[in-house]
């Protein structure tokens, strides 16, 4: 300072004095006398820099208590639990020093001391920097607070005020004694009833069973609904004399027969009995030579029609390796429209809208794979699938007839085919089973879309695909459920429920 300040400030202290009545030195240009008022400026601050660090050296609270650092200020439980901030008992002729209270944040139901910016610390330092809240003051708006009222009172953790409560005479008791109670615990939840069902789409509540209570076992909708004869006008078809043939379709290969051909089955009933489908649907099997569907009375007893396929020339991998059966699917000439289905799906609703999804012909329309990156169509169902001879051509006959390399699955190949072309459907047509399991990465996809809670995405569902390790044959009750899932919606645990119950009536 003292060899800088003069030469940075020479010519600005000529000009800036120039206009100033000042010593007669100053006034004809002469700096030297300013010159030699900063270096004494500059002395004179220096000295009382260096004489500040020492003064605050010598009444820092590390010179007194021998601490090497300040104790923290974050919370009032940390600074009452730290032994630094107590006086020990051996100095208590100690002298108390002063501490600035304006930056602490006193507990709950007390207030800074108006005094804060200069206290003795003689004890912790909420005690000794906070005082009790005192009684409400009258409002501005006339109207009287009483004296002692526990109106503007904030209860500890874990209590909640009492209405009209005042705080006690008693001095010695906290404020919260008399204005505060403890938070009551939950009550039970009532028995779950039919009362507060509601009904899956073409169904409606069962005569005088409001009232009645359900077991844990029960399924809701199996004990409290039946079939509505009145189907909802939204849920017709938009033409009532549409004559299109139309088909739901499912495929069967040797692999895994007889898990798969009980799902084709379970999915089948379901949009028969369940969600009653349109009655000029058809309900379509293909399959591979050789394979003899078990079950085969029971899909036959409701009029399911088999169709035999060649097996592809194309290949998928592991558990897809014949997963290029289903592109038979686009040469069923026979059908103006087909929806197909894997045989790990379930139907959650009536999907018969997706008849009269176009009047002009589409290739192929499947859900957004919205899991991962798009665009990106996944082709397990429900997909709608217009045979027509110019489609078939173009997109599907070659991974019939021809090897056309490796791939992973009949997916992989219809997306590099399609994906230019396929209309896609939203991805909400098609669940994964995540969407209901906390631990999974799909975890309330849907419900964080449409801001709903995870019940309203089941009742507005129309398919989930049991993917992966999901196959319910192989998760066969609740236990094993819980075991994949542990923090699992209410709603998978139905879902699944849905499917129990209806295998063990149609497998």
């Amino acid at each position: 300072v003292w060899a800088v300040a003069p030469l940075l400030y020479r010519q600005h202290l000529r000009r800036a004095l120039a206009t100033v009545p000042l010593p007669r030195q100053l006034t004809q240009g002469d700096s030297r006398w300013g010159v030699q008022c900063l270096r004494a400026l500059a002395l004179v601050s220096s000295g009382a820099f260096l004489g500040g660090l020492v003064t605050a050296r010598l009444r820092s609270p590390e010179s007194e208590n021998g601490n090497s650092a300040p104790p923290a200020l974050d919370s009032p439980e940390a600074q009452e639990a730290d032994p630094s901030f107590l006086l020990a008992p051996g100095n208590a002729t100690q002298q108390p020093h002063l501490v600035n209270c304006s930056a602490f944040s006193c507990p709950t139901g007390y207030v800074l001391r108006p005094d804060a910016q200069s206290v003795q610390m003689t004890t912790a330092r909420w005690q000794s920097c906070c005082s009790v809240v005192p009684s409400p003051q009258p409002v501005d708006s006339g109207s009287q607070v009483a004296k002692g009222s526990c109106t503007e009172f904030r209860c500890p953790s874990g209590m909640q005020r009492v209405a009209g409560a005042a705080v006690s005479t008693d001095s010695d008791a906290p404020p919260w004694s008399s204005c505060c109670v403890p938070i009551p615990t939950a009550k039970p939840a009532p028995a779950p009833s039919c009362a507060g069902f509601r009904c899956p789409r073409r169904y409606r509540m069962k005569d005088g069973v409001e009232s009645l209570a359900l077991k844990s076992t029960d399924l809701a909708w199996d004990v409290c609904c039946v079939p509505s004869d009145d189907i909802p006008s939204s849920e017709q078809s938009t033409n009532v004399s549409d004559t299109r043939k139309v088909a739901y379709v499912w495929y069967l290969t040797k692999y895994h027969l007889t898990s798969y051909s009980c799902g084709v089955l379970v999915a089948i009933a379901m949009l028969q009995d369940m969600y009653r489908a349109r009655a000029n649907a058809e309900f379509v099997v293909m399959h591979t030579p050789g394979v003899n569907p078990p079950h085969k009375p029971s899909f036959e007893k409701r009029g399911v029609k088999f169709v035999e396929v060649a097996e592809p020339r194309s290949r998928g991998s592991h558990q897809w390796v014949e997963s290029f059966t289903k592109v038979h699917t686009s040469h069923l000439f026979q059908y103006d429209r087909l929806v197909f289905m894997d045989s790990d799906t379930v139907p959650l609703s009536n999907m018969d809208e997706l008849f009269d999804l176009s009047p002009f012909p589409v290739p192929m329309a499947c859900p957004r794979a919205y899991w991962i990156a798009q665009p990106w169509f996944q082709s397990g169902g429900p997909c709608v699938v217009d045979p027509y001879q110019l489609f078939y051509d173009r997109y599907f006959k070659e991974s019939l007839e021809k090897n056309t390399g490796h791939w992973g699955g009949e997916m992989d190949y219809l997306n590099e085919k399609l994906k230019h072309v396929a209309p896609l459907l939203s991805g909400f047509y098609a669940l994964l089973t995540g969407e209901f399991c906390r631990d999974d990465g799909a975890y309330h996809k849907w419900s964080d879309f449409f801001g709903q809670a995870a019940s309203w995405v089941r009742s507005q569902a129309r398919m989930i695909h049991f993917i992966a390790q999901w196959k319910p044959w192989d998760i066969p009750n609740a236990a094993s459920l819980r075991r994949k899932c542990p923090h699992m919606d209410p709603e998978l645990l139905e879902i699944y429920q849905t499917w129990w119950s209806w295998r063990s009536k149609v497998c």
